[in-house]
């Protein structure tokens, strides 16, 4: 089970409760997103337990003794143990944040990002160690794609490259992820994951520069949806607005922002402030992404 908005104190609470009618129990994560692995002949009750800690985004039951006796009976996401899975992955990150929800989903995490595209040697290392033989990358930048692909053709393993554009939609693919599942299936169920995400950045200007949406002076914010500046030179709340208004769509129900290494605590209160008060019948996660250059990642799924 994945579970967003668990409060660190709330874990050990819920552990004991999940351990009282369970086993193989596991709870890893951070930064508000956690996910929940118990082997118990009452999933209700464990999903009932779990709901009292914070919002169930995601649960999946599997029968055990059916699917997986013998194979990969004490392994969670984020959770290696001897035996192989039947699909891994390996995503692309910087910011510890990120990184750590990335791990906590089943990722092995390679550094990199724009402006600091990880090298395809390390991808290929990090294919080549990943407990499968059916591995999927996630690259989630455009930046990252061609190293991704070329990574995927110089291993020996069936290794996927899911087009993942951004972070919010990386992390989306991700919480799709299943190790019990073949790749084909992981494959098709983090594409349409990925797809269903648009996402921005609020940035401030490096430089003075004319874009589609006006000119803007170094150090001014900047909205910019999926290569294209939607808003330049306006404070920091009717930027956010105007990023948030570009990537909601009719289904959306869900807004994830994360906040970067060097946003201010004020600015984060008033981007948090402003996407409620906007939005109130979407959900809103924070998260402590720590990524460099972006203050502010938004996703909307």
């Amino acid at each position: 089970m994945l579970v967003e908005t668990a409060e660190d104190r709330d874990l050990t609470p819920l552990r004991n409760g999940l351990a009282r009618i369970g086993g193989s129990l596991v709870v890893v994560g951070g930064g508000g997103l956690f996910n929940v692995h118990v082997h118990t002949d009452q999933p209700d009750a464990a999903i009932e337990a779990v709901r009292g800690t914070g919002t169930v985004r995601e649960t999946s039951v599997v029968d055990l003794r059916a699917a997986v006796e013998g194979c990969l009976a004490d392994q969670a996401r984020a959770v290696r143990v001897g035996e192989r899975q039947a699909a891994a992955l390996v995503a692309v990150a910087d910011g510890d944040g990120v990184s750590a929800t990335l791990r906590s989903l089943g990722a092995s995490v390679v550094r990199g990002g724009p402006g600091n595209n990880p090298a395809v040697g390390d991808l290929v290392v990090a294919v080549d160690q990943a407990p499968s033989d059916g591995v999927i990358v996630l690259p989630n930048h455009p930046n990252v794609m061609p190293a991704a692909r070329r990574a995927a053709d110089a291993t020996s393993k069936d290794a996927r490259v899911s087009e993942t554009r951004s972070l919010p939609a990386g992390i989306a693919a991700a919480t799709a992820f299943n190790p019990i599942d073949p790749v084909d299936d992981n494959e098709r169920a983090m594409s349409k994951a990925a797809e269903a995400v648009r996402s921005g950045e609020v940035v401030r200007a490096e430089r003075d520069a004319r874009t589609l949406a006006g000119a803007v002076r170094a150090g001014q914010w900047m909205g910019m949806v999926e290569g294209r500046a939607v808003a330049v030179g306006r404070p920091l709340a009717e930027t956010v607005a105007d990023v948030a208004a570009a990537v909601l769509h009719q289904d959306a129900e869900l807004l994830t922002v994360l906040v970067g290494a060097d946003a201010k605590d004020a600015d984060r209160r008033e981007v948090t402030d402003v996407l409620r008060r906007a939005h109130p019948d979407v959900e809103v996660q924070v998260l402590d992404g720590g990524q460099p250059r972006y203050a502010f990642v938004i996703g909307a799924e």
